[in-house]
């Protein structure tokens, strides 16, 4: 029973179902069955599934797993999703949560339809491609080393659309913008709502069932021993690690993904800077790193919501009262229900319950275990992301600091110009009040004599030689304290002499000699 109950319970989702215009998926649900008549199972209308949600309360079974679509608050079809959570008596707050996009959620509550159990799922959804955009389908398949085979992370275009239509996208009009590097806005979206009525039927409604957990819940309905039923009558929650295995290869596959198209691209910036080559698309490498940090961070917040699910399992698994339920229904049947049972049948009946429930427990601490080697795995990643946008940043200032050496060379002639014509501009301003006298003639005319121009180039050339000869010392003795303790072929950034560092040069050794 909850406390928070509203007066209309779906009242959330409508109102955003109205606002959300965008096309919806074919309501079709995919049922599989056990009941007294189907003791292995049956798929109900295999080929074309239930449209009807009316179809479960006109048909009720001991075991019935539901693969519904994404229950997604959208106008063209709220109103049978209205139904189908009427039919289930689903709770306000599991719709709540999905109108809100949690990334965890774990709940459990009592009600006069029995009890009911739900978590949520999201996890950002990363898929491969080639430049040929041939999938990858096995984490270990190596990218061809062909040129335009480097894999990348495929865009999804109808993701921007639905989040655009959702109000989580700026963007005016993303079929216009260009697909920024490496970047993607699709995820996988799934919710689980396990329900068991006071008779012990047992519902497992999959809302948007990723790929892992259909393969999983495959595997075991073609299996021939039909015993995990019974399990699953006598624990309900043996579902839930199920799910829990199926969601585990869902979110390895993408960390993979990631680790996948990452690896050329940090190679690529290795050998670049191994090899002092010009990075010559930084800006996008920048976005490309930027978003592979993304997908990192959200690929992060899964995990966690994974292992903080797998702790509330445990918790509830812990506190939970299914103990009576599974001795009631050891006195329902004939063959335990004799006259003069003692202690010890009450004991025989709870062994394997007992046995069940500690087997779960460990199934759920596996999952939970391989969580967190993903999670190990991730952070990995994560300082691979950091280091090579450390690195990207670290190349652009280097290139940046070259090219304004280069451009500084036009300052370095004009400065070498300079010096070599300062000295004799210093003594043509000194003598040159007296460079010209003139006379005037008998004839009338005028005499000028140069009797200063020769004594000028006599000071001019040996102090301009003397000059360039001081500055060529110390330019040179510079040079050879800098490298005097490099290795040969060692990479360094030599900070050319320019004129003003050799006065400096002069000026200190003169101070401190």
């Amino acid at each position: 029973m909850s406390w928070t109950r509203l007066s209309e319970p779906y009242r959330a989702f409508t109102t955003e179902a109205h606002l959300n215009t965008t096309p919806a998926l074919p309501f079709v649900l995919r049922i599989w069955e056990r009941d007294a008549a189907h003791p292995n199972g049956v798929w109900v209308n295999e080929l074309n599934g239930i449209t009807d949600p009316g179809y479960l309360n006109n048909n009720p079974c001991e075991l019935r797993i539901i693969f519904a679509p994404l229950d997604l608050p959208q106008k063209a079809n709220y109103e049978i999703f209205v139904r189908l959570f009427t039919n289930l008596a689903v709770p306000s707050t599991f719709v709540t949560e999905r109108v809100k996009s949690v990334c965890h959620s774990f709940g459990s509550q009592r009600d006069p339809h029995g009890t009911c159990t739900w978590f949520h799922f999201l996890c950002k959804n990363i898929s491969v491609t080639q430049s040929q955009n041939v999938p990858i389908s096995h984490p270990n398949s190596a990218p061809p080393v062909a040129a335009g085979g480097r894999p990348e992370i495929r865009y999804h275009p109808e993701a921007d659309t639905v989040m655009l239509e959702l109000g989580n996208i700026p963007h005016p009009n993303p079929a216009r913008a260009i697909p920024l590097p490496q970047a993607d806005y699709s995820y996988l979206r799934s919710g689980f709502f396990l329900r068991v009525s006071p008779k012990g039927d047992i519902t497992l409604v999959c809302f948007g069932t990723t790929e892992g957990v259909w393969n999983r819940f495959n595997e075991l309905f073609r299996l021939p021993d039909r015993s995990w039923v019974d399990d699953v009558k006598a624990e309900p929650h043996i579902l839930f690690d199920i799910i829990l295995d199926g969601l585990f290869m869902d979110v390895d596959q993408n960390v993979w993904n990631v680790n996948k198209t990452f690896g050329p691209l940090e190679h690529d910036m290795l050998s670049t800077a191994f090899a002092r080559r010009r990075l010559s698309t930084g800006a996008a490498a920048f976005v490309g790193l930027h978003n592979f940090a993304k997908h990192v961070f959200h690929l992060g917040e899964a995990l966690h919501s994974c292992i903080s699910v797998s702790d509330a399992i445990l918790a509830h698994i812990k506190t939970s009262d299914a103990a009576p339920r599974e001795q009631q229904q050891s006195t329902d049947d004939p063959s335990l229900n004799r006259t003069g049972s003692s202690d010890s049948d009450v004991t025989l009946t709870s062994q394997p319950h007992e046995a069940r429930r500690r087997q779960l427990r460990e199934c759920i601490l596996l999952r939970q275990s391989l969580f967190r080697s993903t999670q190990l795995r991730l952070n990995s990643l994560e300082k691979r992301v950091g280091n090579a946008i450390t690195l990207s940043f670290n190349l652009l200032t280097q290139q940046d600091s070259l090219l304004m050496i280069r451009d500084s060379n036009s300052m370095k002639v004009i400065a070498g110009i300079t010096v070599l014509f300062l000295p004799t501009a210093v003594v043509a301003s000194i003598v040159g009040s007296q460079m010209f006298t003139s006379s005037p003639t008998d004839a009338g005319g005028w005499s000028v004599a140069m009797t200063l121009f020769p004594v000028m180039w006599y000071v001019a050339i040996p102090l301009t030689v003397l000059v360039l000869l001081g500055a060529w010392i110390l330019q040179q003795s510079g040079t050879r304290d800098h490298h005097g303790g490099e290795k040969k072929g060692q990479f360094t950034l030599v900070r050319k002499q320019t004129f003003t560092s050799i006065v400096r040069a002069f000026t200190e050794r003169t101070r401190t000699g």
